[in-house]
């Protein structure tokens, strides 16, 4: 009965382990879902036409390549977002404790269009409050408990049509990058042309 006992904790721990080392192994297999859960959420045609990957351990990092994000039917460009490459660490501890330490990130060959309507509409709000704007009405002093690290950029186009620009605003960047030095402030260093 002893012997038995011990194994219950065993179990308990080493089950929900082989599992997230089964999701590791192939994520491609959740594919589908991951894009529908993304377009659901988003309210967006969302595809993710490379393979996936999860790397599972003290950093979790997911990667992905080839991500298409889409437009809302009034914006005047097809996407949103186009991703050549993207690639997101966060720190498993920090997410114990109800934080989203977010060790690295980076990204290459991305086209980002934003576009805003005179009425307000704006391309960059998702799901079913695209009418208003999260901050709007609410306290957001508390902040969203985010902390990013270190975030890079390459090789990527941002374009902005609106109002208040007379005609598309483009800003191409060769590269970006914010890192927190040891002195825990934040550095930041861009090379782009407008």
């Amino acid at each position: 009965m002893r012997r038995l006992l011990w194994m219950i904790p065993l179990v308990l721990v080493f089950i929900p382990l082989l599992l997230l080392a089964f999701v590791a192994s192939d994520l491609d297999r959740f594919r589908g879902a991951i894009e529908s859960l993304l377009a659901n959420t988003l309210e967006r045609e969302v595809r993710l036409d490379a393979p996936l990957a999860l790397s599972l351990g003290r950093t979790i990092t997911v990667s992905a390549g080839d991500v298409f994000i889409g437009n809302p039917g009034w914006a005047s460009e097809p996407y949103f977002l186009r991703a050549g490459s993207a690639s997101v660490s966060v720190e498993a501890p920090a997410l114990l404790r109800g934080r989203l330490v977010v060790s690295d990130a980076r990204f290459r060959d991305i086209d980002l269009n934003l576009e805003s309507l005179p009425g307000g509409e704006r391309n960059w709000v998702f799901g079913a409050s695209e009418a208003q704007d999260v901050f709007d009405g609410e306290d957001d002093s508390a902040g969203l408990g985010v902390l990013v690290k270190e975030f890079g950029i390459e090789a990527s186009r941002l374009q902005y049509t609106g109002p208040l620009v007379e005609a598309p605003l483009r800003v191409v960047i060769d590269s970006a990058g914010q890192v927190i030095n040891a002195h825990s402030y934040l550095e930041f260093d861009m090379t782009a042309s407008v």
